[in-house]
Formats: C-alpha cells, sequence, structure tokens
C-alpha cells in the first residue's frame, strides 16, 4: 500500500503543480509557483525555466533566475541551436514521454556533450534532466534541472515525477499565453534592427533596440549577458547560423510591456530565393517588432 501510495502522490506531481500555477499572470508567477511545487520532487539545485515558440522550439524568454550564470546563457544556447547535443528539445519533442536525462542519453560517458564538458562539469554539476511542456499537440515550454556532484543521482521516481509534469503544465502554459495575449495592449515602440558578428557582438542597433532588449531581459527574469543580449535574441541568432539552417527564421516572444514580440533574423534574404551574405561580411540583422 505504501508503494502504491508513494507512486500516486509522484504521478499527481504535475496536476499540483499546475493548480499551483492557474493564477499566476506573468512567467515569473507561473515558474514560481511551478518550483515550489515540484522542488520536493525533484531536488534540483538548479532549475532553468524556458518558454518556446510551439512551432519551431525555439527559446522564447522565460525564468532564468535558478538557472545558469548569465554569462555561461551564450554558450548554452549556442549548443542548443547552433552546434547541437543530446537531449536537446527537439530530440524530446520526438518521444512519446519527452523528459531526458543527460546521463541515460549519453549512456553514462558525459563527456560525449558539449553541454556537459563546457558549462555543467565546470560549475560541479553531475548531471540535467529536461522535461518538455506540452499539451495533446505543441510544446510551449521547459524546465532544465541540474543537480551538483555532491547530490544523489536522478532516479526513477524522479524521472516519473518529471514525466507527470508534461502534460499539466504544458496545457496550463499554453493557457498562460492566451490570456497575456488577450490582455496585451497594442505597444507604440518602433520596430528596432540589430547587427550582430559571427560571436554574436552587436555591431550597430538602431535606436528603439535598448527598448526591446530592457523588455525582453526583464520578461526572462535575468538581465542581459556581457554581451548585451537577451537570452531569446542568442538562441534565435544561434539558430539562424547553424548547418543547414533555413533562409529566414521567425521566432516569437513574450515580454513585459509589449505582448507578443516577433524576432525574424534574416529577414534580409528571401524566403523562396535564399541569398549567401556578402563575402565581406558574417553579420547577422535581427530586426524586432510587435505582432499584428
Amino acid at each position: 500500500m505504501r508503494r502504491h501510495g508513494r507512486a500516486r502522490r509522484v504521478g499527481e506531481t504535475g496536476d499540483a503543480a499546475a493548480r499551483a500555477a492557474q493564477s499566476a499572470r506573468s512567467v515569473e508567477e507561473f515558474f514560481d509557483a511551478v518550483k515550489r511545487v515540484v522542488r520536493p520532487a525533484l531536488r534540483f539545485d538548479v532549475c532553468a525555466c524556458l518558454t518556446v515558440d510551439p512551432q519551431t522550439l525555439m527559446n522564447t524568454g522565460g525564468d532564468y533566475r535558478d538557472g545558469l550564470p548569465p554569462a555561461l546563457m551564450p554558450r548554452m544556447l549556442d549548443i542548443e541551436y547552433r552546434e547541437g547535443d543530446a537531449n536537446d528539445l527537439s530530440d524530446l519533442a520526438a518521444r512519446p514521454t519527452p523528459v531526458g536525462l543527460l546521463s541515460r542519453e549519453t549512456s553514462g560517458n558525459l563527456t560525449l556533450s558539449p553541454r556537459y564538458r563546457d558549462i555543467m562539469r565546470p560549475l560541479g554539476f553531475r548531471d540535467e534532466l529536461r522535461v518538455l511542456l506540452r499539451d495533446r499537440h505543441e510544446a510551449w515550454g521547459a524546465l532544465v534541472m541540474g543537480r551538483a556532484d555532491d547530490a544523489p543521482p536522478f532516479g526513477s521516481a524522479e524521472l516519473a515525477a518529471a514525466a507527470s509534469l508534461v502534460q499539466p503544465l504544458g496545457n496550463a502554459l499554453r493557457q498562460l499565453h492566451l490570456t497575456r495575449l488577450a490582455e496585451a495592449n497594442a505597444s507604440e515602440t518602433a520596430p528596432g534592427l540589430v547587427l550582430l558578428d559571427a560571436d554574436h557582438q552587436v555591431v550597430h542597433a538602431t535606436p528603439t533596440v535598448a527598448i526591446w532588449f530592457n523588455d525582453l531581459a526583464h520578461a526572462d527574469g535575468v538581465p542581459c549577458g556581457d554581451r548585451g543580449l537577451p537570452p531569446a535574441v542568442y538562441a534565435v541568432a544561434a539558430a539562424v547560423q547553424a548547418a543547414g539552417a533555413a533562409a529566414s527564421h521567425t521566432s516569437w516572444m513574450h515580454s513585459r510591456r509589449h505582448g507578443r514580440v516577433r524576432l525574424p533574423p534574416g529577414a534580409w534574404r528571401n524566403p523562396r530565393r535564399p541569398r549567401p551574405a556578402p563575402p565581406s561580411s558574417s553579420n547577422e540583422p535581427v530586426p524586432l517588432n510587435t505582432s499584428h
């Protein structure tokens, strides 16, 4: 009976987290409530909470206050969207149960993972557990959790608890997005354009870019990195530099004051007839504007 009771409690973790988050009015409030409920079951030492574009799985913001140091965010997103690694979001999306443990995905050889080598090991983390939050059809976010070297490994109970989060939190996060869209006021801020070089350094930015970046950084719950870009902008910039990337790429994100925000890097290219960048420049333009 005790074993049955324990399994039932583990299976109810997702429903309890969704109930706790149902009154949230922002992404930060949503993930604060989720973390309070799931921390006792998953016992993570760090937890990055992502929102994603359901069509592309691009990072669109989230809550990184309990995640990695901001200085490491560019490298993390570069691995995620340009280099690729085990246990990435696209891999999870193809699974019936979108839960992944990095040590299992690498058959115990974590050094095969650039995310482990470049980020987790230097910070003293032993493993990473990822959960894609999706409703019946699409993904709306993800939890990326890590445990320190001196903590016990993630076990079967934690994996079961993580699996219970998928659909309840996917449904709840979708509802939050729809509510925010319905309540958002139209923004009067003009579109912006930022030009990045191959190392994601800002080469040129129009005057309104500072307004957009400040807004997006607040929405992410983490300040801009040392190069001045919000995490969601790093993700899009990395994605269009990946081998075999589409000629144009559009992503959506939510910001605190502007509602829904559109980032179409590479918009200077013709989507029907891709055009390479001029030989003298590897700069990547990233326009920002609100949806209509």
